[in-house]
């Protein structure tokens, strides 16, 4: 473990490095120096003339060392931070880094590291490299992750207290290209709610701490359309459905298996570690007045009678969509996901850490019974049209008294009816501006769904629908 915590010290000196190499403030500070000797040793320049001259000069060379102070500086607190961290799990790291061994084993590890970075990193990518392997070492091991929530809970002591455990907090779950993604980013909006956003990767177990760490260097970011390819703009400061890698940590085993996800039932220890996440991410938002947290993932259909004992007040929306023109969504973006997938490898790891197997090459289906399958392939209208019966039959058997069903299709066609009713019943105002417009598209269908299958998903539509407007 000591090695690992002297390879993560190597590669963040190595990278702080780089980026003093990369604003040149050593090239600054000598070409400032160089132009000072210059000038004293000119004798036709008057007195008067160089020490003016000279004064601006010294200013120069008084920014940049205290720039270069600054990045010394966090170089320093860093490493005291793995010093504190690593005496909190008995890991006599500053012995370590104080012998000659140490010194040559961090020293190498840095130059290895920007070597690597050098030889392999490519431009015009989302992510760097070291903002690669920064992702890979929170979220690909499940130990480090579950260290990262344990570093959390004992340093920032996020206590739930019942004011958390008993507010109205909002979970937004169904199956994915229902408009769940739209809703969440409608009542992200009003202000009303904390939710994880993209500042909390990769370190999304220790939100607090992570959040402090990060604060002093948080970059602005122009939005742009996330990956879907559906026109919906995405920053720093968008919400995500990122508390999936609690689930997968805690639990994982219970219901990711190798070619499917199943339902599961949290264990008590896990409910309480979930609402203690929860009262995390409550604490260290921007706004501590607010005690309601709004979460879009659409694999808490699998656990939503654990939401519920974690959380009894809480409101869960289901939305669902016309069964054929939401399984011919879910069509084109898988085939768009796999070309992503197969043009971009840290794509698709990047879905595997975060446990978001609704598409690509990462896809694994929801199965809620043991009963064979008539379509399997993943490539065809009638697999996803399949799988949007059985997760909806599933659902209207088996959804919890405080969830409800809801139209996107509905929604949008009626939207000044259905958006008041939707609001009052989760306690905001309705009258606020949403971020996204109002709609729905209707894409062309370029295959035809097998008759049967198409007649019983339309059946249970109405059915929803029904139901939905019975629930208003």
């Amino acid at each position: 473990m000591i090695y690992l915590v002297a390879a993560i010290v190597g590669i963040f000196t190595g990278e702080i490095l780089r980026r003093i190499v990369r604003m040149r403030i050593h090239s600054r500070m000598a070409a400032t120096a160089r132009k000072s000797f210059a000038l004293i040793r000119r004798y036709r320049v008057s007195d008067h003339w160089k020490e003016r001259v000279l004064l601006q000069y010294s200013c120069r060379m008084f920014l940049n060392t205290l720039h270069l102070a600054f990045w010394f500086g966090v170089v320093v607190g860093f490493v005291a931070a793995a010093i504190w961290v690593a005496t909190l799990f008995d890991i006599q790291f500053l012995h370590f880094l104080l012998t000659p061994f140490g010194i040559i084993y961090v020293t190498a590890v840095a130059a290895v590291y920007l070597y690597l970075r050098a030889l392999l990193v490519k431009p015009n990518q989302n992510y760097s490299f070291f903002s690669q392997c920064l992702h890979r070492f929170a979220l690909s091991n499940r130990s480090i992750a579950e260290a990262s929530f344990n570093i959390e809970q004992l340093t920032q002591k996020p206590l739930p207290s019942s004011k958390v455990i008993h507010a109205r907090h909002v979970f937004v779950s169904g199956l994915a290209r229902a408009g769940t993604t739209v809703l969440m980013r409608w009542l992200y909006s009003t202000g009303a709610f904390c939710s994880l956003t993209y500042r909390d990767m990769p370190f999304v177990l220790m939100p607090g701490l992570w959040r402090t760490m990060t604060s002093l260097s948080q970059q602005k970011s122009v939005k742009q359309e996330r990956a879907h390819g559906d026109g919906l703009l995405v920053d720093y400061d968008s919400p995500e459905a990122l508390e999936e890698v609690f689930w997968k940590v805690f639990e994982g085993e219970h219901y990711i298996h190798s070619d499917k996800l199943t339902p599961m039932t949290a264990t008590e220890e896990t409910t309480d570690k979930f609402r203690a996440y929860i009262a995390a991410i409550l604490k260290s938002s921007a706004k501590p007045e607010i005690f309601r947290y709004l979460s879009k993932n659409n694999n808490n259909i699998l656990r939503l009678p654990s939401l519920c004992a974690a959380f009894p007040n809480a409101i869960i929306i289901i939305p669902f969509r016309n069964p054929l023109q939401q399984a011919n969504s879910q069509l084109l973006q898988h085939r768009l996901f796999i070309a992503k997938h197969e043009e971009d490898p840290f794509s698709n790891n990047y879905m595997t850490w975060l446990a978001h197997h609704e598409f690509g090459s990462t896809h694994k289906r929801f199965r809620f019974s043991e009963n064979s399958l008539t379509f399997t392939d993943p490539g065809t209208l009638n697999y996803w049209l399949e799988l949007w019966l059985e997760t909806y039959s599933w659902l209207n058997e088996n959804r919890p008294q405080g969830a409800f069903l809801l139209s996107y299709d509905l929604l949008c066609e009626d939207f000044g009816k259905v958006w008041p009713r939707v609001a009052q019943k989760i306690g905001i105002r309705s009258d606020l501006p949403l971020t996204d417009p109002v709609g729905i598209k209707k894409r062309m269908l370029h295959e035809e769904a097998d008759n049967v299958l198409l007649q019983k998903a339309e059946q249970l539509y109405v059915s929803l629908r029904s139901q939905m407007e019975a629930d208003f």
